[in-house]
């Protein structure tokens, strides 16, 4: 059964339908409600004796249109997962962990919610300046230049050691945009990070190279927090 009301109603449904169900039943719960959520969702319906899957929806749909990406997580996501690929759903099991699936997704938006908030902001200033199609090819030629996961290592291996420094950059672009009209809104939390980071003092475990690779920055960056 697959459970797809709204977030507010995830804990309402399994109630109502949990001792409808018969044991050899699936519970997939497709909302966007929250890991905290989900694991209440799911102590009502493990308590029928019934298998429950935390499932996600995440990013826009693909050229088809219909089709979305779903992260599912949970002792039978894999069986989920080989059920209904083969009828055209994209299905990717995340583990067998309850909440696991609706925390990638909650955290993902951090990522993706960011960039549309940075793109705003930026291009606003751009547009303000008459530089928005240099700013934006600029950019776009820099994703370009390597694989999206080699990008992500790069800034977050580099960051540890350049924080500082950045973040006196950072302070420079906040100027520009305000003389241009547009609070710096993404951009004053950008130096905060960058500031947080510097101040920890990280950057002196490292003796001046960068950590081995992404792991080993966050771990790092974690343990200053």
């Amino acid at each position: 059964m697959f459970s797809l009301v709204r977030p507010s109603q995830a804990l309402v449904a399994a109630k109502e339908y949990a001792h409808r169900l018969g044991q050899t039943a699936l519970y997939v719960d497709m909302t966007s409600a929250g890991p905290t959520e989900k694991g209440e969702v799911a102590d009502v319906i493990t308590a029928q004796g019934i298998d429950f899957v935390d499932a996600a929806i995440v990013g826009a749909p693909a050229a088809s249109r219909h089709q979305v990406s779903i992260v599912a997580s949970g002792a039978r996501a894999a069986e989920l997962a080989e059920r209904f690929v083969p009828y055209g759903m994209r299905i990717k099991p995340v583990g067998v962990r309850t909440g696991a699936a609706s925390a990638i997704k909650i955290v993902r938006s951090v990522l993706a919610k960011g960039l549309e908030a940075l793109y705003v902001e930026a291009l606003l200033a751009g547009d303000k300046l008459g530089i928005a199609d240099g700013v934006l090819s600029s950019f776009c030629d820099f994703l370009d230049e390597r694989p999206a996961i080699d990008t992500a290592a790069m800034l977050v291996r580099s960051h540890v050691l350049h924080a500082e420094r950045r973040a006196d950059e950072m302070r420079m672009s906040a100027a520009v945009l305000s003389s241009a009209g547009v609070p710096p809104v993404m951009t004053q939390a950008m130096i905060d990070v960058m500031e947080r980071t510097a101040g920890s003092g990280v950057a002196k475990q490292f003796a001046g190279k960068q950590p081995a690779d992404l792991d080993a920055a966050l771990a790092a960056i974690r343990a200053s927090l």
